[in-house]
């Protein structure tokens, strides 16, 4: 009913405050949803790291100490692990690259011009959205590039 009454006066206004509304509703599906996979994937995530780590540190060392002759079998499964990691990495860090914009585009999106009840949900999403949204290994470590920098890095030393 407000929106009608606003697009009556001024047309933008109202394309603001219908896309503010759509905007604040998607960003609460995108939360819930980044929620849901954090309490459903975290322990598999951290199982799949740790067995991962193991695996890479077992490979590197049969490459360089053990079996010289097997040495393209221990490569090909160092890169297929390595790359099963950085596709969980990758997508971890796309998680948190568009929940630290989520601010940014509430902030953008005209709320100052929107109606008081608007004006209130969208403040309060855009202190919620300043912390980021990110999927962890059961409490560990962040899925992201840092992290899988870090496992490559201890994993080569």
């Amino acid at each position: 009913m407000l929106v009608i009454q606003a697009k009556r006066s001024n047309p933008l206004r109202a394309r603001n405050w219908v896309s503010s509304i759509s905007l604040e509703l998607l960003v609460f599906a995108y939360l819930k949803l980044a929620n849901d996979v954090e309490n459903q994937f975290t322990f598999p995530l951290f199982i799949n790291f740790l067995v991962i780590s193991i695996l890479i540190c077992f490979c590197v060392f049969c490459c360089v100490y053990v079996e010289k002759w097997n040495e393209i079998n221990y490569k090909c499964f160092l890169t297929t692990a390595l790359l099963q990691i950085s596709l969980h990495c990758l997508y971890g860090q796309r998680l948190i690259d568009a929940s630290e914009s989520i601010a940014e585009a509430v902030y953008c999106s005209g709320w100052y011009t929107t109606p008081k009840k608007i004006k209130t949900s969208l403040i309060i999403l855009l202190y919620r959205a300043q912390k980021g949204v990110c999927v962890t290994t059961y409490g560990f470590s962040i899925v992201c590039l840092s992290s899988y920098a870090t496992v490559i890095c201890l994993k080569l030393i």
